[in-house]
Parts: structure tokens; C-alpha cells; sequence
């Protein structure tokens, strides 16, 4: 992992991985922030942020585990809200 890639952070909507020092969008909850890939994905985490924040279950961790390693192998496709 390069020292770039440890200062990044991961838009909580789509999992996208951000650069925090060059996106404008952001939310503070209590002492955190969370930075955001898009207007819309920014939206979609101030309508319903427990959605997005509440811990992830076995399944929920061993299906991301498994699209992980989808994309590695095949790549990705870029989420919808990436136009």
C-alpha cells in the first residue's frame, strides 16, 4: 500500500476511495467526517446516514469481501452515481 493510497478515505454511499484534501463535499456527524464522491451521493447519506454508518453483519462483510476480489480480478464498473 503506497502513502498515498493510507491517506485516502472511502465515500460511505458508493465505496468509492477519495483523496480527503481534494473533494469539497463533506458531512460532519459528532467528531467525524465523511467525505463524499458526489452531489448525489452526499444527498443519499444526508437523507438516511444510519443506513450508511450502522456495522455490517457476517454475510453483509463476506459479500464485500467477494466483490473485492471480483474487481481485482475483472475490474471495476463505476458506480451509477459517477454518470
Amino acid at each position: 500500500m503506497t502513502s498515498q493510497e493510507k491517506n485516502q478515505v472511502v465515500d460511505p454511499v458508493c465505496g468509492a476511495r477519495l483523496d480527503p484534501g481534494r473533494t469539497p463535499r463533506q458531512v460532519r456527524r459528532g467528531s467525524h467526517i465523511y467525505y463524499f464522491c458526489s452531489p448525489e451521493c452526499m444527498a443519499r447519506f444526508n437523507q438516511n446516514s444510519g443506513r450508511y454508518l450502522k456495522g455490517k453483519g457476517f454475510i453483509a462483510r463476506f459479500i464485500d469481501r467477494l466483490a473485492r476480489a471480483g474487481r481485482r480480478e475483472y475490474g471495476s464498473g463505476r458506480p451509477c452515481c459517477h454518470g
